[in-house]
């Protein structure tokens, strides 16, 4: 059985890793909504709440649990 090839994700490059370490640092307690939010005024592009947290648990970094 061949392994499976692991999939890239588009979205993970090194301006957007030091972009969302930014962005956490200056805002610790945003939720996953004002995360997407931001996303889409720095990037131009809509991306779903499950995405940005996939993205966020990629780069390791905490997720404020409630809104």
């Amino acid at each position: 059985m061949l392994p499976r090839p692991e999939r890239s994700d588009p979205h993970l490059d090194a301006f957007v890793t030091e972009g969302m370490r930014s962005w956490r640092a200056a805002q610790p307690d945003a939720t996953l909504a004002e995360h997407c939010a931001a996303w889409v005024v720095a990037r131009g592009e809509q991306v779903s709440t499950t995405t940005m947290s996939r993205l966020l648990a990629r780069l390791g970094l905490p997720l404020k649990k409630r809104p």
